[in-house]
């Protein structure tokens, strides 16, 4: 396989890694579509430069890949300075981030199905437990029953809230995850400290919360 062709395979590795099966309604026309274009793209451009070496990408192909990498990426807007997140959690306590101002606030998408969210829960819950400095948010993000995702949590405690987040309800603020667990870190004055696509565990955090304090 040579270049051109591998250009293709990772274009489309890149976008199933980059898109979950439930990850929305669209998820599934997005996919085979990048898919194939990047396929065509790599396939037709090498046919070319076979052809006639040395001559420039044609402008088709240029806008196909241009289509292709907005395709790869799912388009977002900024965030807000303050990002904001106004829920009812699964005890039918309301939750309000901006009420946490002066703590830092670990906002953490997850999934019962999902095997690294469920290995991270207990060390988020113990870092919580022993931080006096630090809370947590859990948005569970699937279209279970919320029956059901109290019996997990009976079985998998936590010290923090958890509440619901449904895909065809997100969170306005807040980029739609690409990938389970993610997680954002919330500075205590309500600003965005940073983010971590995968698992995340105390050492990640400290680091994290000693990074931003010493930019502030």
């Amino acid at each position: 396989m040579n270049r051109y062709l591998r250009l293709g395979a990772w274009a489309a590795e890149t976008f199933e890694a980059k898109s979950l099966p439930s990850e929305n309604r669209f998820s599934t026309i997005r996919r085979p579509i990048a898919v194939a274009m990047g396929q065509e793209v790599a396939e037709t451009w090498a046919a070319r430069r076979a052809l006639q070496p040395g001559r420039l990408l044609p402008l088709r192909l240029l806008a196909m890949l241009v289509l292709l990498l907005a395709l790869l990426g799912t388009a977002r807007a900024a965030m807000p300075a303050h990002p904001s997140i106004h829920v009812t959690t699964l005890d039918g306590k309301p939750y309000d981030l901006a009420a946490q101002r002066g703590h830092w606030v670990i906002v953490n998408f997850w999934a019962t199905w999902c095997v690294p969210c469920i290995a991270e829960m207990p060390e988020l819950s113990h870092y919580v437990a022993t931080h006096p400095n630090v809370r947590a948010i859990g948005l569970a993000y699937e279209d279970s029953e919320p029956a059901d995702i109290k019996a997990f949590l009976a079985k998998h405690p936590v010290v923090y809230p958890v509440a619901q987040v449904t895909l065809d309800k997100p969170i306005k603020d807040f980029d739609q995850p690409l990938g389970l667990p993610t997680t954002w870190l919330i500075a205590p004055d309500g600003t965005v400290a940073t983010h971590f696509i995968g698992p995340i565990d105390a050492a990640k955090l400290d680091a994290a919360i000693g990074k931003s304090q010493g930019k502030r």
